[in-house]
């Protein structure tokens, strides 16, 4: 079920993030604000891709 929801975001363009699975530079993920920025979401993967896309 995964991979078919992976390969339909990709294939419409829309960013996609599995948190248990996502390699972010730490160097991004500091300028983005840290990992204690992102801490008090449920889906923070989500949220710290979201960041980093916009950097």
């Amino acid at each position: 079920m995964q991979a078919r929801n992976m390969l339909a975001a990709v294939a419409t363009g829309i960013n996609c993030s599995t948190g248990m699975s996502s390699l972010i530079r730490k160097e991004i993920v500091e300028k983005a604000g840290g990992l204690q920025t992102f801490a008090k979401y449920l889906g923070e993967d989500y949220f710290l891709a979201q960041e980093c896309v916009q950097q």
